[in-house]
């Protein structure tokens, strides 16, 4: 035995007596990214052997889709996309809660439904709940790449640095207005290898943008169409089921549905979402932009870079 494996095999000794959750196996390692999410299936080689090539093929296929300016998305998919197509009231898709206001017999449910069935990619984490869930939703469909490929290039900054001049970003417009004040600051943009380039910024309502889809993609179009940008992050919440074949149709563009990157982003992601275990959130000086975020999960907030008033 080498004396690496035996110091592994003494470090994961110490862990299992104390307790603590193992370290996910190197197999599940993303370049530039630390993982300390608690599933078991980043502990468990069956899961996925090829994760690392095939995060190599995610990226390859994202550089050649905004080279060739083709017009697709990514639908991530998760546990809460589940109960909402299902119209169970649950978690985030509970009427009130973020995702609609109306019960859902007040909604067009059956059009998120047609439409979430049309996506180009799909995406999905690795564990088994997670992919047993996609297989009863979309029992004619694939997953394309696991989901924590998209948390992946937004954690080690690698879309940033890759598509600066071509990059916008899709989010709830509190969060939107906080990545806005973010970027007038050198240390952020640095931070995440944006340069001198300006992401184009695009906001939906924070609360209950389902409740009238049609209104949803209406605000989106207006300000979309006109647009440069040749490949857009998003995180919308529910709305993305009814939308993302909509933006397809509004600007020809890679649309990357990345879910809580847009929390990392506006500086309020907990670090223990997958992959985002070294991430810095950067927090602006004045506190009162945070009052009317609706926060996914940040009790563990990990590293904060506190950013200091910008004088004119």
């Amino acid at each position: 035995m080498s004396i690496r494996s035996l110091g592994a095999k003494i470090r994961n000794a110490l862990l299992q007596k104390s307790n603590a959750p193992l370290p996910p196996l190197d197999l599940y390692n993303l370049e530039g990214t630390v993982n300390i999410h608690s599933s078991s299936a980043y502990r468990d080689s069956r899961y996925f052997a090829r994760f690392e090539p095939t995060y190599e093929d995610f990226k390859n296929n994202l550089e050649l889709l905004v080279d060739s300016n083709t017009s697709t998305n990514f639908y991530k998919y998760g546990d809460g996309d589940y109960y909402f197509l299902k119209g169970e009231e649950n978690g985030s898709a509970r009427p009130g809660k973020r995702a609609l206001s109306k019960s859902y017999s007040e909604i067009d449910l059956p059009r998120f439904q047609e439409e979430s069935r049309k996506m180009d990619h799909y995406l999905c984490e690795i564990p088994d709940d997670d992919r047993i869930r996609f297989a009863e939703t979309f029992p004619d469909k694939i997953i394309s790449f696991p989901a924590e490929y998209s948390y992946g290039v937004v954690a080690s900054r690698w879309i940033f640095k890759n598509f600066a001049k071509d990059i916008g970003i899709i989010g709830a417009d509190k969060k939107i207005d906080l990545i806005e004040q973010l970027l007038k600051y050198p240390e952020y943009r640095n931070y995440l290898g944006l340069g001198n380039e300006t992401p184009d910024l695009i906001r939906i309502p924070q609360k209950f943008a389902c409740d009238d889809l049609d209104s949803t993609i209406d605000k989106v179009s207006k300000q979309i169409i006109g647009s440069r940008k040749k490949i857009f992050i998003l995180g919308v919440g529910h709305v993305k089921s009814g939308l993302l074949t909509a933006l397809v149709n509004i600007h020809p563009a890679v649309y990357l549905d990345v879910g809580s990157g847009i929390d990392a982003l506006a500086g309020v992601i907990d670090i223990r979402r997958p992959y985002f275990g070294g991430w810095t959130n950067f927090k602006l000086p004045n506190s009162d932009k945070y009052i009317e975020i609706d926060y996914l999960q940040v009790d563990n907030p990990g590293k904060i870079f506190y950013l200091k008033e910008v004088t004119e």
